[in-house]
């Protein structure tokens, strides 16, 4: 597919379903909005985002993660009964080389962390980090005139992620990748996915203290 269909107005089943029987829920999205999109509400196609092959209103990703946001936090608050802990990640950032093609061998090949002063966080992952700070604030807010036992966090890994650009398998994304052997100038990359050891136990670590705070 060249592009995603979003339904703005609908939350995937069964996760939507089974809701109200978790006690724990962390919700991690953001990196599949800034694609090309297609975005339907109340049935009809109410917008796209880098799809200049239709004439139809180029809407904001970061206006579109928003309502997403608002939504699932509303739809979350509405059909929760009993205690449960809700924690909306902030997006990790990449860190492809922008020297290179994202599939050049070198497009994610550094092997340490940067140094302080060297990782920047861009305007578009800035800006979807500051919709989760705000839209879990009104949440906490609306939560707290309706009930107890319901919490809403943020688990803020943004600028923490930002650090470690070799935290990401980079070439090696699968099994026994090129037998030890010498990489071809063209590879897969996935310099996105933290899959090295580190930050994602990190990650888990500030997630279990939110657990065992309680609030």
């Amino acid at each position: 597919m060249e592009h995603e269909v979003v339904f703005l107005d609908a939350l995937t089943e069964p996760w939507a379903a089974d809701l109200d029987a978790m006690d724990v829920m962390v919700i991690s999205a953001g990196h599949w909005f800034p694609h090309g999109a297609i975005y339907y509400d109340d049935g009809r196609i109410v917008g796209v985002h880098n799809r200049p092959d239709m004439n139809r209103t180029e809407m904001s990703v970061v206006d579109v993660y928003r309502k997403v946001m608002q939504r699932t936090l509303e739809r979350v608050n509405s059909m929760s009964s009993g205690d449960k802990l809700v924690v909306v990640a902030t997006i990790p950032p990449a860190h492809f080389d922008s020297k290179y093609s994202w599939n050049h061998r070198d497009a994610c090949s550094r092997q340490t962390p940067y140094d302080a002063g060297e990782a920047k966080v861009e305007d578009t992952e800035a800006a979807l980090r500051k919709v989760v700070l705000d839209e879990v604030a009104i949440a906490a807010a609306r939560r707290r005139r309706r009930r107890r036992g319901l919490r809403f966090e943020v688990l803020d890994v943004t600028r923490l992620a930002s650090m470690r650009p070799d935290a990401h398998p980079g070439v090696y994304i699968f099994k026994h990748a090129y037998a030890g052997g010498p990489v071809p100038e063209t590879a897969p990359n996935d310099c996105l996915h933290y899959c090295a050891p580190g930050p994602v136990d990190t990650f888990n670590d500030i997630l279990m203290q939110m657990i065992a705070g309680g609030g």
